[in-house]
């Protein structure tokens, strides 16, 4: 038998190149008609667009060939076109944007066959999943209490404030943070997107705690943060955590490619966080006496080109707030080069490698 022609169809649509698509129920068909003519070229006048969170819109233009057809597609609840989704040729037209009660968001749509990202901020802070690590290593969970520690997220477009003096403060440019148990964090700096602050020492033998954030009396949700006794990090000079360490010779020079170490008869000091406990261990956010030292109770393995090194101190910094220092004579069975890998592994976790120059 031959097909039966449906005279009502169930759906149409176009997709960029003037194709028109056509459900037809009755014969279980998608009917296409194909445009006669030269082939079209679309594009937009913006592929990403950002967005306050409150109520507002945008305008976006499709320049298209005067026969070319197209079409607006896939908008989120929260956007909304007020004209025609279809047309023919360039055009312009103008989309209502819904006020953001909430976390930031971010949608992608397609316009002319191009995808449209439109990123709108929050109203409330939010820190972004997995957005809580070891400000050396950039490791996530679980982090030790008295480390130094980064949260990623959207802060609302605050601008960049650091702390001054040498107690860290528990409220910066109107961001706090704090901890299920109402334990405040130090905070070193903040801004839109990132905010540095200590991990407090309050939080020892914890498994895990709740982390809020406050930006001008607004509070986000609070993600956890799982807790641990060690969280080994080694600074390094790209902020990124690998390449050249952040690691001194007894002259406090950088050891690098034009001051190698030397094997054997070299000594460095690794600067790190994330090393647990201490002894005479200084209040959360206050730095560590020089007289007496801070030493850490357990006592790490440092391995330098591949070889045990043999560490003579390893405690907080003297002056600096979460900042570990570990003072380590370079071994004479340490590979050489320009940049040899160290590590540091303490209560059975071994930390990010960067490297040094030794010869």
């Amino acid at each position: 038998m031959g097909e039966i022609l449906s005279a009502i169809p169930q759906a149409v649509a176009v997709d960029p190149a003037g194709n028109v698509f056509i459900a037809d129920n009755n014969n279980n068909r998608i009917r296409l008609l194909t445009p006669a003519g030269a082939s079209c070229a679309y594009s937009v006048s913006a592929k990403s667009l950002e967005l306050p969170a409150s109520r507002g819109s945008l305008n976006l233009s499709i320049q298209a060939g005067p026969s070319c057809s197209w079409a607006v597609y896939n908008l989120p609840a929260w956007l909304t076109s007020g004209e025609t989704a279809i047309g023919t040729g360039s055009s312009s037209f103008e989309i209502a944007v819904a006020a953001d009660a909430g976390a930031a968001r971010t949608a992608t749509f397609s316009a002319a066959g191009i995808d449209v990202t439109v990123t709108q901020a929050g109203s409330i802070p939010s820190i972004s999943a997995g957005g809580i690590v070891n400000a050396a290593s950039f490791a996530g969970s679980p982090l030790a209490p008295g480390s130094i520690v980064s949260a990623y997220g959207d802060f609302l477009g605050i601008p960049l404030m650091s702390a001054t003096g040498s107690t860290l403060p528990d409220q910066l440019g109107g961001v706090s943070l704090a901890f299920g148990s109402g334990v405040a964090a130090p905070l070193f700096a903040v801004s839109s997107g990132q905010i540095n602050f200590q991990l407090p020492w309050e939080l020892a033998n914890q498994s895990a705690s709740a982390l809020s954030v406050t930006v001008n009396g607004q509070t986000g949700a609070a993600p956890e943060v799982s807790l641990a006794a060690f969280s080994p990090g080694i600074f390094a000079m790209n902020g990124q955590g690998n390449g050249q360490g952040a690691v001194l010779d007894t002259s406090y020079r950088l050891v690098d490619q034009s001051n190698p170490a030397l094997a054997g008869v070299g000594a460095i000091q690794i600067y790190c966080t994330g090393l647990g406990a201490v002894t005479n261990r200084p209040a959360t956010g206050s730095p560590a006496l020089g007289q007496p030292l801070s030493q850490t109770v357990a006592t790490p393995a440092v391995t330098i080109g591949g070889a045990p090194a043999t560490v003579l101190f390893s405690g907080l910094a003297p002056g600096a707030v979460g900042e570990y220092q570990v003072n380590a004579l370079v071994p004479s069975g340490s590979a050489k080069g320009s940049a040899v890998p160290v590590t540091i592994q303490i209560g059975g976790v071994t930390s990010n490698t960067i490297t040094i120059a030794v010869q």
